[in-house]
């Protein structure tokens, strides 16, 4: 990570000014990042989800820190009106809250009463020791931290795999897994073992590729209604042809939404039929038919292919 200092200026440049509620964004940010042991955010981006409680400088000084915006659903916000942030670890499931103290405010005043009071701030904090500025909770998001870890280890590729074989495209895959692992994160604590583990994990993959899925068809429907370039408008980088991805792909284009779920799961996640029912909320039998009748359409299609 870069210095105090060095992010100071960065946020003058894009902000044309530095404000005291930048300069605490920045602190916050560092001190989380510390706390957690991320010292890259920006190559470990996949790894950080970070909450902010305020729509102001500090939070766009939060982003420019972490890498995380709202946009690329790293960065949640929760209007609690509050300069505090909540940085989360979706590696080991540890997080931290950085809150800024009240009487920070009368610290500065304390030590530069002849100044202005945004100068004020602006100069105490870059100067006030971390306990000074801001209080910290760190918290184990549930109870069993490393069993998190072993099981996203266990499951990542695949649950990518999946997201990407939905989705069509490894940006789209990139956010849901991340939304995923927050999810799984929060929830698992509350997770009863009614069902397999890897049935519950797979039936949040599935609500959240819908979700993404339908988002993304909304936005094609109003680009196309704008004449605009659809893939140009999304992303800067454009995503894989079908001939670049792998041979299941060139399948899965042929045969409709419902059908590609269910391929999916049978063939990516490896799912029984009745777990794919239980995630589909379909029959066993209706699932079934769906699951032949998907493959005959590609036997159609591919001569050579065998159900395996």
């Amino acid at each position: 990570m870069q210095t105090l200092e060095e992010y100071i200026e960065r946020a003058n440049v894009a902000h044309g000014h530095t404000c005291a509620g930048q300069i605490l964004g920045i602190r916050l940010s560092l001190l989380g990042l510390r706390e957690l042991g991320i010292d890259d955010p920006i190559k470990e981006r996949k790894r950080l989800i970070t909450i902010v409680e305020i729509d102001r400088c500090a939070t766009d000084a939060v982003q420019l820190v972490t890498g995380c915006r709202l946009g690329k659903r790293a960065l949640k916000f929760k209007d609690f009106g509050k300069v505090a942030a909540t940085f989360v670890d979706l590696k080991t499931g540890r997080a931290i809250r950085i809150v800024a103290r009240e009487e920070s405010k009368q610290k500065a005043r304390e030590l530069f009463p002849e100044l202005e009071k945004e100068e004020g701030q602006r100069r105490a904090y870059r100067q006030l020791s971390d306990e000074e500025l801001v209080q910290r909770a760190h918290a184990e998001l549930f109870h069993i931290t490393r069993a998190y870890e072993e099981l996203m280890r266990r499951y990542q590729r695949t649950l990518f795999n999946v997201c990407a074989r939905y989705l069509g495209n490894d940006r789209d895959a990139d956010d849901v897994c991340q939304e995923v692992m927050l999810k799984v994160l929060y929830g698992l604590k509350n997770f009863e073992g009614k069902s397999k583990f890897k049935t519950w994990l797979y039936s949040i993959t599935y609500n959240e590729c819908i979700t993404q899925y339908r988002k993304e068809r909304r936005k094609r429907r109003l680009l196309d209604a704008l004449s605009l370039d659809p893939v140009e408008e999304a992303s800067d980088e454009k995503a894989p042809s079908v001939e670049q991805r792998p041979e299941l792909d060139k399948w899965l284009v042929h045969v409709n939404q419902i059908d590609r779920e269910i391929l999916v799961l049978r063939f990516v996640a490896e799912l029984e039929f009745q777990e794919i029912a239980d995630i589909m909320h379909m029959g066993l039998s209706a699932t079934k038919m769906r699951y032949k009748r998907a493959l005959d359409k590609l036997r159609e299609k591919f001569s050579g292919v065998a159900e395996t």
